[in-house]
């Protein structure tokens, strides 16, 4: 299950890279902020300076 879903992580970013590197880094940026709630809690305005 967990293999699957890397997998098409993996094919997204790929594919991301491919058209616009922006929108990627944006998403890659959005799901380590989704996967660690702690470094969310820590730095709010973090998130914000970056976009």
């Amino acid at each position: 299950m967990i293999g699957t879903i890397l997998s098409i992580l993996f094919t997204l970013i790929k594919l991301c890279i491919a058209t616009s590197p922006i929108i990627c880094i944006i998403l890659i940026f959005v799901l380590n902020k989704n996967n660690t709630p702690d470094d969310k809690k820590k730095k709010p305005d973090f998130y914000f300076e970056v976009d």
